[in-house]
């Protein structure tokens, strides 16, 4: 469906899988397609998970930490004067402040102004005490890893899904992350697209549509017409 007076379209429907998948997946030689496509979806789980798990360990669950990367991050957190909750949740703040202000922005300027802004906010940080080194390495991974999502409305959504993640986590622990996904894939797998299974082909499960989901199988075989796309024909009432 084409937009009035506008170069974009919209392709409908639009199933999740989708969101993660590039145009130059099918251009590409398949195992270079494939580690591209990997790549997004590890992107996903360390977006969601890496800040929370982080601070669970921090507060609830410290001996799995390997011995000496405890004591490098108990070192790193020495006058610091920042619950770890805050800390994080602060940097998370300020870099998508910046993130923000450089998309209303001329594309030169607001590149610059994202990264010259992140690294004087985060050195400024670590220089006053106010955020811990280790923390300010796990928030830029997270921020790094948002980037590597294609679709920019999905990226902004999973972004907005880590800070209810942080919040359970902070209050329940692994179990609180336990309940956030599970309540999340509840959600994604009762949600419909114009009639499509919006999780589909996992939900309902369509195998053959897994050649072009987690990974992209040869050309010959996504060219086929998915399984998933066909709407159910529900019978008109009398």
């Amino acid at each position: 469906m084409f937009l009035s007076e506008t170069p974009s379209a919209l392709i409908l429907p639009a199933t999740f899988f989708e969101f993660f998948q590039g145009f130059e997946d099918y251009s590409e030689r398949t195992i270079t397609a494939n580690f591209s496509r990997l790549m997004r979806f590890i992107a996903i789980i360390t977006v969601m998970v890496l800040e929370p798990i982080y601070l669970v360990l921090l507060i609830y669950n410290p001996e799995l930490f390997p011995y000496k990367l405890m004591s490098v991050i108990i070192s790193s957190r020495q006058n610091i004067p920042l619950p770890p909750l805050l800390e994080i949740l602060a940097m998370d703040v300020a870099v998508e402040i910046l993130r923000e202000g450089g998309l209303r922005l001329p594309n030169p300027i607001g590149t610059t102004l994202a990264i010259v802004g992140g690294i004087v906010i985060g050195d400024a940080a670590t220089k006053a005490n106010l955020v811990s080194p280790a923390t300010l390495f796990i928030v830029a991974i997270t921020v790094i890893s948002t980037f590597i999502i294609p679709n920019y409305q999905m990226a902004l959504t999973i972004r907005f899904i880590r800070f209810p993640m942080i919040i359970l986590g902070q209050m329940f622990g692994f179990f609180g992350l336990l309940i956030g996904f599970y309540f999340l894939l509840i959600h994604l797998t009762k949600l419909e697209s114009f009639g499509i299974a919006y999780f589909s082909p996992i939900v309902p499960s369509r195998f053959k549509d897994l050649l072009d989901a987690f990974i992209r199988a040869p050309i010959k075989e996504v060219l086929k017409e998915p399984k998933s796309l066909k709407p159910s024909q529900k019978s008109p009432k009398n």
